[in-house]
C-alpha cells in the first residue's frame, strides 16, 4: 500500500495518496476560464491525464472518483482540442483542490514537491538498475544507445537518464525523428529557440564551436532515420557529443544503425514484480500476477489492459493480445482508420485525417500519441508496428489509394501536397506522378526537400530506372547540394534533361566552363524563343549576381552585353513588353556597376514613359542607384524611406535584394544599422523558395560573418554553400579563400 501524504487542513486532514496529489498538481496548471470553454486542452481529459502521470487509464478511476466526492475536482463534458466532434469528460480542479495546492506549498515540511512524487512514477519501476548503468557508461563516455522493442519504455526511460545525468538548468534537448529528418531539421529543433542555425553541414560543425557544455541530447525513433540523411545525421551526433559535459542518448526500436563505436543498451521487458504495479490496484494481486506473466512484462501492453480482455495463450504474444483484444473491438471504419494512419510517415492535424469523429474513440483506447502540444497525433509506434505488419501489399496500396481520395476533399493546408506525393507514390500510381510533379513540386520543395529526397530513395529502390522519379530526385538534390546523389540519377534521363540538371551540377561543382558550354547547347537547341529568352535571361543574372559586395575583382560585363544581343524580342506585345523591362533592369545594374548613373538614370526614364513614375519597378531601381552614390552623412535620411518602401514589395525576391543591398551599404558606411537590417530579414531567408532566393541567402550569411567575428567561420561555410545552389561559383571561390585565411 502507497504511504498517505499530508496536503494540507480543510474541514479536517486530507489523507491522499501520490496519485491524487500529483492529478491536483497537473489540474491546477490551468486556469478557471477554462471551467466554461467550449473547447478545452486534451490534458484535461482522461487520456491526457492518464498520460502525464504514466499510468494505465483505468487506474484513474478511482482517485479521480474520491477526489470528487472529497469536492476537490468536478467534471463535465466538453469539447477537447483535436479531438474530434464527440463531447468528452474532462476534469477541472476547484477552489478547494487550488487551496490544498497551495497549502502544501506553504507547508514546506508536511508535504512533497511534484518532482518528488514524478521521480517515482510507476512507469519507472523495475528501470533503476538499468538507468543507473547508463548513467555510469555516461560518466565515462559521452554517448550511448538504448534499444528495444515498440512500447517497452525507451522514451520514458530515457528522458529519465538525461533529468538525472544534468543538474544544470541547461535544457534537455529533444527531437523525435520522422522518415526524412535530416540533420539541418533535427538541429532546428534542437535549438528552437535560436533565431540563427546553419543548414550545411559544414556549418553545423562550426556552430559547436561555440556552444556552451553540459547539455543533454535525445535523439529519439532513430530507426526511423533514412539511409539517405544517415551520414549526416552521424555527424550531427558526433558534433554534440563533442562538446565537454555534453551527453547524447540514441533511442530506437532494433535493429538500428548508429555510429561506430557507440554501445547499446537493450531495454528489456519488466520483471513481473515490477510489471504488476502498472495495472490497477483494484485487481486482486494475483490476478494482476497472472496478466503481467501473460502479457511478458510489457509496458505498453499492461497499459493497454482492461478487465475483461482476452489474454494471449501464449506467454509473452503481445501481437496476439493487441490483435484480438483492441483491435477486434474496433468498427470497421476504426480499423480502416487505423491502417491508414500505421501509414503515414509524419503526425498530422485532425483537419488531415480521414473519419475525424473516430479519433476520440481511438484516443480513449490509447492508440494514439500527440506531439505539437497536442494539435498533432500519431498511432503509437507500437500500434503502427503491429497493424502495418498485418496489412499485405495490396492492404497497403488500397489504403494508400484511400487516403489520396481524402486528400481531395481537403481544400487548404500546409502538409497537403507533401502528403498527396507521399501516398501517390506509395500507391504504385506512377502513371499520375508527372502531372502532380510538374504542378506542385516547386511549391512542394521549399522546406521538405528532406522528407522529398527520402521519399524518392524510398522509391527508386523499387523503380530504378523511371526517369521522372530520377528527374525530381536529381533536382532535390541540386537544391541540398548533394552533388553525389545528382550524379547516379543522371544515366535515367533523357538527353533534354540531363542537360538541364547538368547546367546545375557544374555549376555546384565549380566547373563554369562546362556550364557554360551545356548553356549554349541548351539555347541553341531551344525549340522557341521564349525559353531561349529565359534561358539567357537567367543565365545573366546568375553571373551578375556572382560577385561579393565587397570583392574588388572586375565583373567580365562584355560577354553579358554579348547574352543581351542575343534575345529574341517577342512579336507578342505583352511578352515583348516584359521581355524589354528584364532588359532595362539588367542594363541599369550594369550602368549602376560601371557607375554610369546618368545612363542609369536616362533608362529609368524610359521604363517611366512605358508606365508611370510612381511604378513599383522604378522607385525599386531608383533605390538601388541612389545606394550606390551615397555618404554616410545622408545615409540616415534615406534609411527609413528604403526600408518602408522594401514593406510594400510584394515581389519577395526583389524585396530581399533591395534589403540586402540596404544592409551592405550600410555595412560599407558603418552607419550601425547593419545588424538591424539582417534581423529584419531574417526570417524570409531562412527558408529558400528558388536559385534566386538561395543567392540572397548565400548574400545574408556572407554579411552576417562580417557583423558577427564569433561566428565568421560558420557564416561562411553557410554563405559557401548557398551560392553554391545558387550557381555563384566565383562568390564561392572567393569565400574558400576567406576560410583558408582563417583556418
Amino acid at each position: 500500500m502507497k504511504p498517505a501524504v499530508f496536503i494540507g487542513r480543510k474541514q479536517g486532514f486530507d489523507r491522499m495518496n501520490q496519485t491524487q496529489v500529483r492529478l491536483l498538481w497537473i489540474l491546477n496548471e490551468f486556469g478557471e476560464y477554462l471551467e466554461n470553454a467550449w473547447d478545452v486542452p486534451r490534458s484535461l481529459s482522461l487520456p491526457g491525464l492518464a498520460e502525464s502521470m504514466k499510468m494505465v487509464r483505468s487506474g484513474l478511476h478511482k482517485p479521480l472518483k474520491q477526489l470528487e466526492e472529497e469536492g476537490y475536482i468536478t467534471k463535465r463534458l466538453a469539447h477537447v482540442v483535436g479531438g474530434g466532434t464527440r463531447k468528452r469528460q474532462v476534469f477541472h480542479i476547484t477552489n478547494q483542490g487550488r487551496n490544498a495546492i497551495e497549502l502544501q506549498i506553504e507547508n514546506k515540511a508536511t508535504h512533497r514537491e511534484p518532482s518528488e512524487v514524478t521521480d517515482r512514477q510507476i512507469s519507472l519501476f523495475g528501470r533503476e538498475e538499468f538507468i543507473q548503468k547508463c548513467l555510469s557508461h555516461l560518466e565515462k563516455n559521452s554517448i550511448l544507445a538504448i534499444g528495444g522493442m515498440s512500447g517497452i519504455g525507451k522514451s520514458v526511460v530515457s528522458r529519465q537518464i538525461s533529468s538525472r545525468f544534468t543538474q544544470s538548468p541547461s535544457p534537455i534537448r529533444i527531437v523525435d525523428l520522422l522518415e526524412g529528418t535530416d540533420a539541418a531539421v533535427a538541429l532546428s529543433t534542437l535549438y528552437q529557440e535560436q533565431e540563427i542555425l546553419p543548414q550545411s553541414m559544414d556549418g553545423i560543425s562550426e556552430f559547436f564551436n561555440f556552444q556552451d557544455g553540459g547539455q543533454v541530447f535525445i535523439f529519439d525513433d532513430f530507426h526511423l532515420l533514412s539511409p539517405r540523411h544517415q551520414k549526416k545525421m552521424f555527424t550531427l551526433i558526433e558534433r554534440c557529443a563533442s562538446v565537454d559535459g555534453n551527453a547524447v542518448l540514441i533511442v530506437g526500436k532494433k535493429p538500428m544503425s548508429i555510429p561506430k563505436g557507440v554501445e547499446i543498451f537493450t531495454l528489456d521487458a519488466l520483471d513481473i514484480a515490477d510489471a504488476v504495479l502498472l495495472l490497477d490496484e483494484s485487481i486482486p494481486m494475483d490476478d494482476r500476477t497472472k496478466i503481467a506473466t501473460s502479457l511478458g512484462g510489457h509496458p505498453f501492453a499492461l497499459m493497454l489492459y482492461e478487465q475483461g480482455f482476452e489474454l494471449p495463450e501464449k506467454q509473452g504474444d503481445v501481437q496476439s493480445f493487441f490483435e484480438k483484444s483492441i483491435l477486434d473491438g474496433l468498427s470497421q471504419d476504426e480499423a480502416n482508420l487505423v491502417a491508414m494512419l500505421s501509414l503515414l510517415p509524419q503526425p498530422i492535424s485532425v483537419e488531415l485525417s480521414p473519419q475525424p469523429e473516430h479519433i476520440s474513440n481511438l484516443d480513449d483506447a490509447a492508440l494514439l500519441k500527440w506531439t505539437h502540444f497536442e494539435r498533432r497525433f500519431e498511432l503509437h509506434h507500437f500500434v503502427r508496428n503491429v497493424k502495418k505488419a498485418m496489412l499485405s501489399e495490396d492492404e497497403v496500396r488500397s489504403f494508400h489509394q484511400a487516403y489520396l481520395q481524402h486528400l481531395d476533399t481537403v481544400e487548404v493546408h500546409n502538409d497537403l501536397e507533401m502528403l498527396r506525393l507521399y501516398h501517390l507514390l506509395n500507391s504504385c500510381n506512377l502513371q499520375d506522378i508527372g502531372e502532380i510533379l510538374d504542378g506542385h513540386f516547386d511549391a512542394i520543395l521549399p522546406g521538405n526537400s528532406h522528407q522529398l529526397a527520402a521519399l524518392f530513395d524510398s522509391i527508386l529502390e523499387q523503380h530504378q530506372e523511371h526517369e521522372l522519379l530520377n528527374y525530381y530526385a536529381a533536382l532535390t538534390a541540386l537544391e541540398r547540394n548533394e552533388v553525389e546523389e545528382v550524379e547516379t540519377k543522371l544515366q535515367y534521363l533523357n538527353p533534354q534533361l540531363r542537360n538541364e540538371i547538368e547546367y546545375q551540377f557544374y555549376l555546384q561543382t565549380g566547373k563554369q566552363k562546362e556550364a557554360s558550354q551545356i548553356l549554349e547547347q541548351r539555347i541553341e537547341s531551344a525549340e522557341s524563343p521564349i525559353g531561349k529568352n529565359r534561358m539567357l535571361l537567367s543565365g545573366i543574372i546568375q553571373r551578375m549576381e556572382d560577385r561579393l559586395f565587397d570583392d574588388t575583382k572586375e565583373m567580365e560585363s562584355s560577354d553579358i552585353e554579348q547574352m543581351i544581343e542575343a534575345i529574341h524580342l517577342p512579336d507578342d506585345p505583352a511578352k515583348r513588353a516584359a521581355t524589354l523591362v528584364s532588359i532595362a533592369m539588367i542594363k541599369h545594374a550594369l550602368a549602376i556597376y560601371r557607375k554610369e548613373y546618368n545612363k542609369a538614370e536616362k533608362i529609368r526614364k524610359q521604363l517611366i514613359d512605358l508606365s508611370h513614375e510612381s511604378d513599383i519597378l522604378v522607385q525599386t531601381l531608383g533605390y538601388r542607384s541612389t545606394l550606390s552614390q551615397i555618404g554616410k552623412n545622408e545615409f540616415d535620411s534615406i534609411f527609413v524611406d528604403c526600408l518602408e518602401f522594401c514593406k510594400r514589395l510584394q515581389h519577395a525576391t526583389h524585396r530581399l535584394g533591395l534589403l540586402m543591398t540596404l544592409a551592405e551599404t550600410s555595412f560599407d558606411l558603418q552607419t550601425g544599422h547593419t545588424e538591424a537590417i539582417l534581423n529584419e530579414i531574417n526570417q524570409e531567408v531562412k527558408q529558400p523558395h528558388s536559385i534566386s532566393s538561395h543567392r540572397i541567402m548565400g548574400r545574408w550569411w556572407y554579411l552576417h560573418s562580417k557583423v558577427h567575428p564569433k561566428s565568421r567561420l560558420m557564416g561562411l561555410r553557410e554563405a559557401s554553400m548557398h551560392f553554391r545552389i545558387g550557381g555563384c561559383t566565383e562568390n564561392v571561390k572567393s569565400i574558400q579563400l576567406r576560410i583558408h585565411r582563417l583556418l
